[in-house]
């Protein structure tokens, strides 16, 4: 629900924004353009990290409710150090998947920061020099500033939410595994 409503919110902004001044709405909609170019590149990336960290995880829980359910045998045969060895490494491994993970989110904030940053420094040079030139006021300016903030704030939250919603699949296809 959240996500269509901001996509709704989404284009009724753009609408309001092209009626202040289609040039600098049409250089917000490019850097929007290139923003979902670059999640959609990386978007394979991002599903086979979160493959990996959820079988490694699967692995780690695994060995551990194993090593549960056989804990009198271990004890009885002095198996304490190789199981937790194996636990150790499985625990590892899964860790390291999680840090990929957030890695790579920790690189698409950055990089999202740098596109809206340059968008944003291109959009108030140009919409100050349509001030200068009289063909926006400064009010103008201001509101469609507004706008332009609430379109990438609701534009950006879309895209996450759809990302959010295909990255369901790889959950889909753990659980069919199991079922």
């Amino acid at each position: 629900v959240a996500a269509i409503i901001d996509g709704i919110m989404a284009v009724l902004t753009l609408i309001l924004m092209a009626l202040y001044s289609p040039q600098l709405s049409g250089l917000v909609l490019l850097t929007m353009a290139v923003y979902l170019v670059y999640r959609i590149s990386v978007y394979m990336r991002f599903k086979e990290k979160t493959e990996e960290y959820l079988i490694n995880s699967a692995k780690e829980n695994s060995n551990f409710i194993e090593t549960l359910r056989a804990i009198q045998s271990i004890k009885l045969y002095n198996g304490e150090q190789d199981r937790l060895s194996i636990w150790y490494n499985l625990y590892s491994s899964a860790i390291g998947s999680k840090v990929g993970i957030d890695r790579l989110k920790i690189s698409f904030r950055n990089i999202q920061t740098l596109i809206f940053g340059f968008e944003m420094v291109a959009v108030t040079y140009l919409g100050a020099l349509k001030v200068l030139d009289s063909t926006l006021s400064v009010g103008v300016f201001i509101a469609f500033m507004s706008f332009k903030s609430q379109f990438i704030s609701k534009i950006s939250s879309f895209i996450e939410k759809l990302i959010e919603f295909k990255m369901l699949a790889v959950h889909l296809d753990r659980l069919s595994d199991l079922v």
